[in-house]
């Protein structure tokens, strides 16, 4: 049904976009591995992204949590599935 995934997606817009900037993170990482790294394959390249902003999405909720905030499980799990699809992305797009 449309409107409960689009009341589904307002409820959860940061873990959306927790998602989304993770999968757009992982093509730039890998797409930069692929461009620099002499020898470099399409799935070293998606492994490095992913792992790359994975670190990314940790040091973030370090921060959070060093600010007085809270560390997000909510927040790592959605990193974690936007980093997949990013890696998938990179399988078959680059």
């Amino acid at each position: 049904n449309n409107k409960y995934m689009r009341n589904w997606i307002y409820s959860n817009l940061d873990k959306v976009a927790h998602a989304s900037i993770s999968a757009i993170l992982v093509i730039v990482i890998s797409w930069i591995f692929l461009s620099t790294t002499t020898g470099c394959t399409v799935l070293v390249s998606a492994v490095c992204g992913i792992i790359g902003t994975l670190l990314i999405g940790v040091l973030k909720e370090v921060a959070d949590f060093m600010r007085g905030g809270s560390f997000d499980l909510k927040d790592m799990m959605a990193d974690f599935v936007g980093s997949i699809l990013g890696g998938f992305l990179v399988l078959l797009i680059l």
